[in-house]
């Protein structure tokens, strides 16, 4: 089991006041960056899930779809996700037990290059947690700093404003739900 009770008291803590959360060493058991890259591959083929035509900020990055990918400054690739990679699946499932609610497999997060703007600030409409599966990167959100590395999982309640930099090629896996 993944997740465990104090971490299920934990989010519904920070649901309550509203705070961002890092679980730091969630889960090692990362996919290889060959599963992203095949990922990559397989979702240039899948029927989008991006509206058309792309939000103000999507085309002022350059934005462009590739069947269900999402490529930004032609380095930055946001996968809406079709099926599971690695053992996403397998997190997926331990939320599901232990919080009683539906949880999608939301996207993944990929960059090649730091040669790119960072994620500006936004806060969106479902509970986010995001698993770092390579590179570090920094969170912003509720005036604090997270220093974010592979195996660690944030946690970003419904409609808090974040921001996300990095500085190095990175991939993270994105879950949404409505808690």
């Amino acid at each position: 089991m993944l997740v465990n009770d104090e971490m299920v008291k934990t989010i519904k803590e920070s649901k309550a006041k509203g705070q961002t959360h890092v679980f730091k060493d969630f889960y090692n058991e990362i996919p290889s960056w060959q599963e992203f890259i095949d990922y990559i591959g397989e979702a240039s083929h899948q029927e989008s899930i991006f509206p058309n035509p792309l939000p103000d900020y999507d085309l002022k990055l350059d934005g462009k779809v590739f069947g269900n990918v999402l490529i930004k400054q032609s380095f930055y690739f946001y996968l809406g996700t079709h099926r599971h990679i690695g053992n996403s699946e397998k997190i997926v499932l331990s939320f599901q037990e232990k919080v009683n609610e539906c949880f999608d497999l939301a996207s993944l997060y990929i960059n090649f290059s730091t040669k790119i703007d960072n994620v500006p600030a936004h806060s969106d409409p479902l509970d986010n947690f995001y698993w770092q599966c390579y590179g570090s990167v920094e969170w912003k959100a509720n005036d604090k700093t997270y220093l974010v590395e592979p195996g660690d999982l944030v946690y970003i309640p419904a409609r808090t404003f974040h921001a996300v930099n990095f500085s190095m090629p990175r991939a993270a896996i994105g879950f949404s739900a409505d808690l």
